[in-house]
This record gives structure tokens, C-alpha cells and sequence, in this order.
């Protein structure tokens, strides 16, 4: 639900894995722009905005609203928490398909020998076929991409695929959710092991981040389960760099040796999908731009003391070397008193155009020094990356409410910023509309002021949706609804809206 931009000033440029890239150019904007009013909007002009529309006119099933905590700390439904497998009842895999499709592939099985511990499907009550898709997300982050926001996407994405599995198959999907505190692998394995072996969930939806995600991922590919997830190679938040030595050495291997992302290795994560831009791909965008205004000597400096920061800036490190764009690199620490005109000094004997790889806070300084020096009159450009406006990454903009934003904002004409452009169709603002209603009823979280219903949230939904059409193909195919390696490669390379 989202397509690259770029503009001047107030920002924009990224690219999505299954969208071209759109550039266009304004000039630099309030940062109130987005402070208008929502008017109502009609949803109606495609296939998912008519099912949304008929989804906010009829009443939530009240047997969905209805969870309890189960003893592992999952969030599961309440007529089914505690169930279990293995010893508790389980059936073993192999055997004709629950659903009536084809056995499994032998030899997958064989591979993956934890997969032979299955729970076989059960009935609602209401003759409907029940299967449980993992939900694992980080919760309470104040992340763009937590449990709180992209969950009311996800339950959005599951009743709309339910309205059709149950209408086609007289199967239905409940979810069973896991949450954790950080973005981190300490906890995701364990509660996705939980819902593997407790509930035989056939899919996963999450984790968001990173390092939560790619231990699950693997799991997901030993027990043959397909895995979406609504970002893919997202680091944790600025400043946060609590990761081991050994995540860290395997990115930097990563930047120098795979310009394809720390999840390109598909005999790895065979039953991955992302439905996420990489940021690997982020040196295509910035070359574009390069080679569209004929700019050959780049500067770079990055902030390491922030991750996002540190990921993103030795993305285009490597990236732009191979292409010998790159005359000058420097790394700074940006919790430390850094001579910023010093850095803008040295960078400005090597390069015309200069990347701030930086935290948001430090975009500003660098922009206010740049000013200063003389270097904000056109003879120099500066670029940027925020992925969308929000605090989570700092604040980029030139306006604090203090004496210097009137420099800031001449300064900031010389500046442009990678980011997604934010889509604005009806049936993404009503989608958006409803994402907020659930969000407040369901998970106790009001949308701020300003705050957009994120690229992050609608990926997720999209990945839901995804699901639900590789699923409904298979069963009209007679195909095995586990089967999670022939329903990933459904889901590869489809288009929708």
C-alpha cells in the first residue's frame, strides 16, 4: 500500500519490493502539512475497499472478541485455551490432508521430523473447519511497527479472509497471539515454538523487526510453516544498539558480501515472505538520483551510535563504493560533542553532495552548521533517509519552536530526504479509519495527533490478505492447507488491490 517518493526539504523517496520507483519534487513544507482535517472517504473503488466497506457496516463476530492468557502466555481464544500437542492428543503428519487435500511431500517431512507432531483442526460450533495463524509482534514499544498499531491491520486482514474461507471451504482462521518487550530473538523462538507445538498454527505474522524475526523465520522454515511479515530488515529504534557483537559482525558481513539483505539466503528462509521494501535496495535509489543529476563525488557520514543509522549508512557505504560514487566517508558518535563543521569541512574538500546518515536530532545540527559555513547556497546538496514522520527515528524537521528555526528552515532548502510516500487513496483512508477505531476499542492505543496509519501497519494487512489467497487457491486446488512451502510460493510474486 505504499510507493516510493521524493521531494526537497519536507522529504521523500524509497522503494517498495514490488513497486517501481515514483519520483517526484516539492518544496520544502510546514510540518504541519498533515494537520488537515479527515473527511469521510469511500472505500468503495476496489475489490478490498468494497469487503472493507462491508466489513464497518455489519457487527464483529462476538466469538472473536472473546481471549484469554493460556499458561504459556499466549493470547489464544477462549474456548480453546490450553490445548496442546504431542503427548496431549496429537495426531502424527503424513496422512491424508485434514482438509481433504493431498499428503504432504515425504520428503519434506523427513527433513523437518519436529513437523510430524501435529494438532489436528477443529470444529467452532458452527461447523466451520478452525485453523490458528501465530501472531508475534513486540508490544508496547512505541515502535511504528508494534503490537498496538499493526495489530488492528492484522484482525482486519483475518476477518476479510475469513469472510471467504468460511463462504468457499467452510474454514475459518483464528489467531493466537505473542507479544514481547524488545526488539530482540531472546523471546519470538520460544513463543512461536509455543504456538507450533500447542496449537499447530499454519502460519506466522511476524515478528516485525529484525533480530526477532530471523531466528522465528528459521523455525518457520524447519517445520514448513509460512512466515509474512509487514517489514523484514528494520533495525531496532535510535540509540538502541543492546545487540550482541555477533549480530552486529554478521550484518557488517552482510554490507560487504550480500547487496541482497540479510534475508536474500532462501534455502534459509524458504517459507519467508516480506512484504517490505529491503534497505538493501536503498543504494538504487540514491544512484538514481545520482546518475539523474549527473552527481559523481558523494560524501557519507554516518552516525554508529544509532542503528538505524549505522545499518543504513554502511548499506550505501558498500553499495555506492562498487559503484566508485563514494570520495569521502566518516563515521561520529552522536551522543558525544562532535565538531560538526570540522566533519562538513573536510567532507566539502572531496564532495558536492553529502549523505546524513545521522540521527534525526543531529540532521538539524548539520544542517544549522552547513548554513553557517556557506554551504546551504546551492554549490552543495545534502540527502537524507527518514522512512516516514515519526518520533521513533527522532525528529528530522527544522522547526523546534526556538530562535533558530528560521535558519533552520533556509538550511533545510539545501536538503533532500529518502522516505515513503505515504499512499492517499479512499480505500487506504478508509482503511487507515479503521485501523484507528480497532486500535482504540481493541489494543487501548489512540493514534496521535498527526500520526499516519504507517506503510509498516497496511504491509502487514496486505500480508494477511496475501495469506488468505494462497490459501483459498490451494484448497480449491485440493492442495494440502499445510503445505507451508507450496503456499509461500503462492504468495510470491502476485499482484492485488
Amino acid at each position: 500500500m505504499g510507493l516510493p517518493s521524493f521531494s526537497r526539504g519536507r522529504p521523500v523517496l524509497p522503494l517498495v519490493v514490488l513497486a517501481g520507483l515514483l519520483l517526484t519534487a516539492t518544496t520544502v513544507a510546514h510540518r504541519d502539512h498533515r494537520a488537515a482535517a479527515r473527511a469521510p472517504v469511500s472505500t468503495e473503488e476496489s475489490e478490498i475497499g468494497q469487503l472493507l466497506s462491508a466489513l464497518s457496516e455489519s457487527s464483529r463476530e462476538a466469538e472473536d472478541d472473546s481471549f484469554e492468557v493460556d499458561d504459556s502466555g499466549l493470547l489464544v481464544p477462549t474456548s480453546h485455551a490450553g490445548r496442546s500437542s504431542s503427548s496431549n492428543g496429537s495426531t502424527l503428519a503424513g496422512g491424508p490432508s485434514p482438509t481433504g487435500g493431498s499428503t504432504t511431500d515425504q520428503r519434506r517431512l523427513a527433513k523437518r521430523g519436529l513437523n510430524k507432531l501435529e494438532v489436528q483442526p477443529n470444529d467452532d460450533g458452527n461447523n466451520h473447519t478452525v485453523y490458528y495463524v501465530g501472531v508475534l509482534m513486540a508490544s508496547h514499544l512505541d515502535s511504528p511497527f508494534d503490537l498496538e498499531r499493526c495489530g488492528p491491520a492484522i484482525d482486519l486482514g483475518l476477518e476479510l479472509v475469513n469472510q471467504e474461507l468460511k463462504k468457499a471451504h467452510n474454514v475459518k482462521l483464528k489467531k493466537v497471539q505473542g507479544s514481547y518487550a524488545s526488539c530482540s530473538g531472546s523471546k519470538s523462538p520460544g513463543l512461536a515454538a509455543d504456538m507450533h507445538f500447542k496449537y499447530s498454527v499454519i502460519a506466522f505474522i511476524g515478528p516485525a523487526c529484525a533480530f526477532a524475526l530471523e531466528p522465528v523465520a528459521q523455525l518457520a522454515d524447519y517445520w514448513n510453516t509460512p512466515i509474512i511479515t509487514g517489514m523484514g530488515d528494520q533495525p531496532p529504534s535510535e540509540g538502541e544498539l543492546s545487540v550482541t557483537s555477533g549480530i552486529l559482525g554478521r550484518l557488517s558481513n552482510r554490507w560487504k558480501n550480500d547487496s541482497s539483505g540479510m534475508f536474500k539466503d532462501k534455502s534459509r528462509y524458504q517459507t519467508l515472505t516480506r512484504m517490505s521494501y529491503c534497505q538493501c535496495r536503498l543504494k538504487l535509489v540514491f544512484s538514481s538520483i545520482f546518475r539523474e543529476f549527473g552527481w559523481r563525488h558523494i560524501a557519507l557520514i554516518i552516525d554508529r551510535s544509532d542503528l538505524f543509522s549505522l545499518t543504513v549508512g554502511k548499506n550505501l557505504e558498500y553499495g555506492l563504493k562498487d559503484e566508485e560514487l563514494l570520495k569521502f566517508v566518516r563515521e561520529l558518535d552522536g551522543n558525544d560533542e562532535e565538531d560538526i563543521d570540522e566533519y562538513l569541512k573536510d567532507a566539502s574538500m572531496y564532495a558536492r553532495v553529502i549523505i546524513l546518515s545521522v540521527r534525526g536530532s543531529l540532521v538539524r545540527k548539520f544542517m544549522l552548521s552547513a548554513l553557517a559555513l556557506g554551504m546551504t547556497r546551492g554549490e552543495f546538496t545534502f540527502l537524507d533517509v527518514e522512512i516516514f514522520q515519526s518520533s521513533y527515528w527522532g525528529d528530522h524537521y527544522w522547526e523546534l519552536g526556538d530562535e533558530d528555526d528560521f535558519k533552520a528552515r533556509k538550511s533545510y532548502e539545501a536538503l533532500l530526504r529518502v522516505s515513503l510516500l505515504q499512499p492517499t487513496s479512499p480505500t487506504y483512508q478508509g482503511f487507515a479509519e479503521r485501523v484507528r477505531q480497532l486500535a482504540k476499542s481493541d489494543y487501548n492505543y489512540t493514534f496521535v495527533e498527526d500520526e499516519e496509519v504507517n506503510f509498516f501497519i497496511g504491509a502487514f494487512f496486505d500480508g494477511v490478505y496475501l495469506l488468505g489467497m494462497a490459501l483459498n487457491d490451494t484448497l480449491n486446488e485440493g492442495g494440502d492447507i499445510r503445505d507451508g512451502t507450496a503456499i509461500t510460493r503462492k504468495m510470491w510474486g502476485r499482484n492485488f488491490e
